[in-house]
């Protein structure tokens, strides 16, 4: 795991000691367009994500979800397949969302972000400033609290790419947001999947509601997770 992976991994565990509960209530409903694009694109030379879906947001504008081609080792593939239970790490609504669908796969006994709380509070270690070490003993310690076989690690950037205009055109305010689906297996002690990915949204009448964004940002991430079990 690089640096700088590593920074936002930690500082997302960092983040644990003052998550609070709220996360894992409900959120309002919203109006989402019911169509979803698939698109797989093939790399190309300096292209740093694929396309992978892009939806058409309530207030007229759209959002992409984009993945970088990430190719799993034969032996992490063989992990893959023993993933049975998995179990949610807190992190924000997203992560909620992300948790909600994967209940809904027969294949899969999700573990919620709340029920890992319960783990983390009981944990009373410092964790600040952990090394890569630390970082993975932490998460098979937990692993084994909850006796799940992997845990996902979603991060999100919001705002990453900042605000990006062009007056002398046509288009569109564009917003990006960075986000990384990581999966902790506990049986081989170190992570299986590191997959980056951006969200790109152009706005539309005004900006869409975060709670619509979780969500979209959620469908894409469970899809593309279900991808690689299947592939296993």
């Amino acid at each position: 795991m690089n640096s700088t992976s590593r920074g936002g991994l930690y500082h997302a565990l960092n983040n644990l000691l003052i998550f609070t509960v709220f996360v894992c209530q409900g959120c309002a409903a919203f109006a989402i367009a019911p169509l979803a694009t698939t698109v797989m694109v093939g790399a190309t030379a300096g292209q740093a994500f694929l396309a992978y879906k892009t939806f058409q947001t309530s207030t007229g504008g759209s959002l992409q979800i984009k993945f970088k081609d990430v190719k799993i080792p034969k032996s992490d593939q063989e992990a893959f397949k023993a993933i049975n239970r998995l179990a949610v790490l807190p992190g924000n609504s997203t992560n909620v969302k992300i948790a909600e669908k994967l209940t809904r796969k027969e294949s899969l006994r999700i573990i919620t972000p709340n029920q890992v709380l319960n783990i983390i509070r009981e944990d009373n270690r410092s964790i600040d400033q952990l090394t890569e070490e630390e970082t993975i003993e932490r998460l098979q310690d937990w692993a084994a609290k909850l006796k799940a076989d992997a845990i996902i690690v979603f991060e999100e950037k919001v705002g990453a790419g900042g605000f990006n205009m062009n007056f002398w055109s046509f288009k569109r305010g564009e917003m990006k947001n960075e986000i990384v689906l990581k999966i902790f297996c506990a049986k081989t002690n170190h992570f299986i999947l590191d997959q980056p990915g951006e969200v790109v949204f152009e706005v539309g009448t005004n900006n869409p509601p975060q709670g619509e964004i979780q969500e979209l940002v959620a469908v894409s991430v469970v899809d593309k997770l279900m991808e690689y079990l299947r592939q296993s």
